[in-house]
């Protein structure tokens, strides 16, 4: 986040900024951050949007830990950012990312018991 801040020409750290500002500043971030896969081409993807959630909850806590006094989840002034998080994480979804495609199904009953007949599971 950092970063990007001082890309887009801002010299004061985040937690100097006031919250209407800082609002602003990370829907910025929010709509226009890709990721940059380097391996010999420049290719530039979507993060997924678990990974913006997680960026703003790191931003929020490192605001905690400075004293900050706004809640970016909770506080009026960062309804913009909120919005245009949830406005992002739809349309990531649309485009199927953050979906668990690849995610195991559970063993069913039956599974189990096999493992369990075959000495794949329990005590040796």
């Amino acid at each position: 986040m950092r970063e990007w801040l001082v890309e887009d020409g801002e010299q004061r750290e985040i937690e100097e900024i006031q919250p209407k500002e800082l609002d602003v500043l990370l829907s910025r971030f929010l709509l226009g951050t890709k990721k940059i896969n380097n391996c010999g081409e420049k290719i530039i993807k979507e993060f997924e949007p678990s990974t913006f959630r997680g960026i703003l909850g790191s931003v929020k806590r490192y605001l905690s830990e400075t004293g900050y006094e706004r809640d970016i989840f909770s506080d009026r002034d960062f309804k913009l950012t909120r919005d245009t998080l949830k406005g992002k994480c739809i349309n990531l979804k649309e485009k199927g990312l953050g979906i668990k495609e690849n995610r195991a199904d559970p063993f069913t009953n039956d599974e189990i018991r096999m493992f369990y007949d075959k000495k794949l599971l329990g005590n040796a």
